[in-house]
């Protein structure tokens, strides 16, 4: 038997990015809208990710791979929202990993 998923195919997701530099960390999926609208809503917290690279944690070469990574993990949270299941972090990232590997 297959497993229940609620989706909603009345409306196309839409995934909006926001520069959002008040929240905490890099990048934050924000719960609830695509329940709400039919949006995906992400923020992206750039000024971290350049700290990051003035501190030398990141190097500035690999800047625009880091937010695909932080955008891909936080549009993961959104799917599985879309489909009515609990989020997972573990799954996420074992997720970018296999895509990682490809």
């Amino acid at each position: 038997m297959l497993p229940k998923i609620n989706i909603n195919m009345k409306k196309p997701l839409k995934v909006k990015v926001y520069q959002t530099d008040w929240i905490p960390g890099f990048s934050a999926f924000i719960k609830g809208s695509v329940k709400k609208n039919a949006e995906a809503i992400i923020g992206l917290n750039l000024i971290s990710v350049l700290g990051a690279v003035e501190l030398k944690e990141i190097d500035k070469k690999e800047v625009p791979y880091v937010v695909a990574k932080l955008i891909m993990h936080e549009v993961i949270h959104a799917l599985e929202e879309w489909a009515n299941v609990e989020f997972n972090e573990k799954r996420v990232e074992e997720l970018i990993e296999e895509y990682k590997k490809e």
